[in-house]
């Protein structure tokens, strides 16, 4: 009677079977998190030591960690993960300012800046704490919206002085990594001399031909 007016228990009452949901539990990896506690536990000086850096002597700006790349401008390694905040760090100046990226801009979504592909020197920490450099392709983003930052020329220099009158380059330096090689020697005051003499030759006889009385025409033959 209860139970037709809906006071008692209906039928088929919780039993609780099936409606637990499985849940996904991740497995723990004991050296996964003693690696995270390591890094966690290491000073800022210590985890700056061990990223990758670039070469003074290659760039036209400072070079910084992209920690530190702000407004007043500067160029940085970025790594993907910490692109997002190099750009809130940044924000808009007109300084030179850039990031050197691992991926192309297109696949990191960074439409609008100018960018370019370059070939630059890392200054790498190894695992036994040294210092070693190794040449890689890269791309070069301007973050900066006036001044762009640039890679300075490396490697020979040939230097040519002006050429003077009628002597091209006597003493040319050759500089070599930055020191001074062998001096070449480029003279060409015979060459010169000698097409003077040459010339002048043609017109001295041209000449006392033309006045000889029983001289004939010169033909362009013989010339």
């Amino acid at each position: 009677m209860h139970s037709q007016h809906g006071n008692g228990g209906g039928k088929g009452g919780k039993s609780g079977k099936g409606n637990s949901k499985n849940q996904f539990v991740p497995e723990r990896d004991p050296e996964l998190e003693y690696k995270q506690q390591i890094k966690d536990a290491m000073p800022t000086a210590a985890r700056l030591r061990v990223q990758p850096r670039l070469v003074q002597a290659e760039w036209d700006a400072p070079i910084q960690h992209w920690q530190h790349l702000t407004a007043p401008g500067g160029v940085a390694i970025c790594p993907r993960d910490a692109l997002p905040q190099t750009l809130n760090n940044v924000g808009y100046t007109a300084h030179p300012c850039a990031v050197v990226l691992t991926q192309s801009p297109e696949d990191l979504h960074l439409r609008g800046y100018p960018r370019s592909k370059i070939r630059c020197t890392f200054d790498i920490c190894t695992d036994e704490g040294d210092r070693q450099q190794v040449i890689v392709d890269r791309y070069l983003v301007q973050l900066g919206f006036s001044q762009h930052v640039h890679m300075l020329p490396t490697g020979d220099t040939l230097s040519f002085p002006p050429p003077q009158s009628r002597k091209l380059w006597p003493n040319v330096p050759l500089i070599m990594d930055g020191q001074l090689g062998k001096t070449l020697q480029l003279s060409f005051q015979t060459f010169w001399k000698g097409s003077s003499l040459v010339k002048r030759s043609r017109t001295s006889s041209v000449a006392m031909a033309a006045t000889h009385s029983c001289a004939t025409k010169p033909s362009a033959k013989q010339y």
